[in-house]
């Protein structure tokens, strides 16, 4: 079987650490308290939903991403989900993820409670994340 093409995109040591994450069924808090986690999409979002597609995350099984965020969602990719609605609010590649995580959270909340947060988030595009207001 041919490997994933973001293992030749990533370091070794994160290719084992997502895998492990995987199978350990982990997700990972953008804040205390705040709703929003972050969870590795197991699949792409095909399978049709009320309000969009469906998609596997690792800790929650399905959540639901709105077309938008849908055509987004690949295998090993990094979910930003908000638990009150079970919705998929964002997709991240790994890179830009290891780049947020526990740096940010506050502002990630932050751009989701505005509605700011974009689709899609990969590293050319991080730093105007990071920056917005």
């Amino acid at each position: 079987m041919k490997p994933p093409s973001i293992l030749g995109r990533i370091s070794k040591k994160d290719g084992e650490n997502l895998n492990a994450a995987i199978k350990s069924d982990k997700y990972w808090k953008v804040s205390e308290g705040k709703g929003l986690i972050f969870a590795v999409a197991l699949d792409r979002a095909r399978i049709p939903a009320f309000e969009g597609r469906y998609v596997k995350a690792t800790g929650f099984g399905r959540v639901v991403a709105r077309d938008q965020v849908a055509k987004f969602c690949r295998k090993y990719r990094i979910l930003l989900v908000d638990t009150k609605r079970m919705e998929a609010v964002s997709v991240l590649t790994w890179n830009a993820f290891r780049r947020l995580i526990g740096k940010h959270g506050e502002h990630i909340t932050t751009l989701v409670n505005q509605g700011k947060m974009p689709c899609y988030v990969n590293e050319s595009n991080l730093n105007s994340v990071i920056s917005q207001t």
